[in-house]
């Protein structure tokens, strides 16, 4: 909803947005983790 505060994405830590195309985004994180 445009406008509503989502106290999850006002933390400063634990918090990350991952964005973009989302099988893209997903090969690259794993191939960073391996």
């Amino acid at each position: 909803y445009a406008g509503v505060d989502n106290p999850l994405y006002n933390r400063n830590e634990g918090v990350y947005m991952l964005l973009g195309d989302a099988k893209d985004s997903l090969n690259d994180l794993l191939n960073r983790l391996n």
